[in-house]
């Protein structure tokens, strides 16, 4: 299976999401959809991504993880939109990604340090100028 491009794909994957569990400290080793969006983000299925974690931060409460889970949202779609070569839009969803992270006020979440994800930030916003 190659990664879902909206608009370029004829049909959307259908992706078994597990049950959208909240996500805390405790879980995220374990938590099936998140675990498997990290897969599938790690891959270059950003789509799937994105699919896999929008359930997750609905379920979540914690106003940190829910501004860390709606960064990774964010920058997924922005890395699906570079590929569909909407720069406009990365651009957008990049600072948006950025000030989500900002607003976790965490250095490091689920061992993932936050400059980490800074850094990406930073690579994808300069492969759009």
């Amino acid at each position: 299976m190659k990664p879902y491009i909206p608009k370029k794909d004829a049909r959307k994957p259908n992706l078994k999401i597990a049950s959208s569990e909240p996500l805390h400290s405790r879980n995220f080793r374990k938590h099936l959809a998140y675990q498997r969006g990290w897969r599938a983000f790690q891959r270059g299925y950003y789509w799937e991504a994105h699919e896999y974690w929008e359930p997750v931060w609905r379920a979540t409460r914690d106003p940190a993880i829910r501004h860390f889970l709606q960064a990774l949202i964010q920058i997924s779609a922005a890395q699906l939109k570079r590929k569909m070569g909407h720069y406009s839009a990365v651009r957008a969803l990049l600072k948006s990604a950025e000030r989500h992270l900002h607003a976790s006020q965490c250095k490091q979440i689920f061992r993932l340090r936050i400059s980490t994800l800074m850094n990406r930030i930073c690579e994808l916003r300069r492969t759009c100028t």
